[in-house]
């Protein structure tokens, strides 16, 4: 045994970045992965004759497991290290959807969306992989974690039009199992080649992981289990209300009560701030996703809604990625979010009074069919 020959010291590259690019391909893959369900949504309705109610639930199943193995997969991680956990929920992830491409009952969806494939998605989940990255950085730790969790944002961004070309091009059920095979073998490669748990695997010393509130990961697991479980309670709050009082009040009351949020945890930081951040925010997290779709289409008709809610959703994620970088960068540089916060409370109340002067009703669609029409020549 010569752990010297491994020594960091002897590399020109400092072993964390490795990890933190296996961390963003991680993301990438998943991140494109769990996007597909919008892909496939429509094409096993119409092949398979069921309700889009029916395979709705399979989606809050899913949620629901993913936000409850989010605690499991933490501790796991923290007794037996990220390469056994991430490589176990590959095998589930993986799983789950090849057998997808081979159902023909809404109950197997339910099993193997729902559950099977819900619980190997915690085990590379965003709040593991920033957990991950930060064992591997002290300085510029905000950074580093900013740019792994990137891979989710731009997973999403990049692979949901790739999938969407091989369900045009071939199918659902090819797509889902393609998806499953390249995500074992990714993954795979990733947790045993890539991936370590611990700097002193390289005779490392580094800091242990500074909490500046004192949260243990634990948790921090928890906040973000709560998190994405209130984010799917949001939009089954939000669809219902928009029919029956338009888009524009709920879509403003949820910038509103973001001001507010983001004002309590300027002013508070501890358990009870940081569960109702989570609560609240997550609740509104996810709002405007059905809600900016159904605005659209009353504002310039549904038969452009497909590539405004693409345009739209390209902004919201390349703003999305640009601020989670910017968060870091911030930190790095001041030690804390707190300008972050005072940003984002800002940003909240323009997009609010922005909000309000929306007039929801039939816009003019000339310059769109302009627009579309020269996507469609490309």
């Amino acid at each position: 045994m010569q752990p010297s020959k491994k020594s960091p010291s002897k590399l020109r590259i400092f072993y964390g970045w490795y990890i933190l690019a296996g961390c963003f391909f991680l993301l990438f893959f998943q991140s494109g992965a769990r996007h597909s369900f919008g892909v496939m949504f429509k094409p096993m309705i119409a092949q398979l004759g069921w309700d889009r109610a029916s395979i709705s639930l399979a989606f809050f199943l899913n949620m629901t497991i993913f936000a409850l193995t989010l605690t499991v997969a933490g501790r796991f991680y923290d007794r037996y290290g990220p390469k056994w956990v991430i490589f176990i929920s590959t095998l589930f992830l993986s799983t789950g959807y090849v057998c997808i491409s081979f159902i023909d009952t809404l109950w197997e969806f339910h099993i193997y969306y729902g559950i099977v494939a819900a619980i190997g998605v915690g085990g590379a989940s965003v709040s593991l992989v920033a957990a991950l990255t930060s064992k591997w950085f002290e300085k510029r730790r905000g950074l580093a974690i900013s740019l792994a969790v990137s891979g989710n944002c731009i997973g999403q961004f990049a692979l949901v039009p790739l999938f969407t070309i091989f369900v045009i091009k071939y199918d659902w059920r090819v797509s889902y199992f393609l998806i499953g095979l390249i995500i074992l073998v990714v993954n795979t490669i990733l947790a045993f080649a890539v991936i370590k748990g611990d700097p002193h695997d390289f005779g490392l010393k580094p800091r242990g992981h500074a909490d500046q509130y004192d949260i243990s990961p634990t948790t921090a697991g928890n906040l973000l289990a709560w998190f994405g479980l209130m984010s799917m309670g949001g939009i089954l709050v939000a669809g219902p209300l928009s029919d029956l009082i338009g888009n524009k009040i709920p879509v403003a009351l949820t910038f509103l009560l973001r001001i507010f949020l983001f004002l309590l945890i300027l002013k508070y930081q501890n358990l009870i701030s940081f569960y109702a951040f989570a609560i609240a925010f997550g609740f509104t997290f996810l709002i405007t996703a059905p809600l900016t779709a159904t605005l659209l289409g009353r504002l310039f008709g549904f038969g452009h809604v497909g590539l405004l809610s693409g345009f739209t959703t390209t902004v919201h994620h390349f703003g999305g990625g640009f601020w989670a970088f910017m968060g870091g960068l911030v930190f790095d540089r001041t030690g804390s979010y707190q300008m972050i916060f005072i940003c984002s409370a800002i940003l909240a109340l323009i997009a609010f009074i922005c909000t309000m002067f929306i007039k929801e009703k039939r816009h003019l669609v000339g310059c769109l069919k302009s627009l579309y029409f020269s996507f469609e020549s490309v």
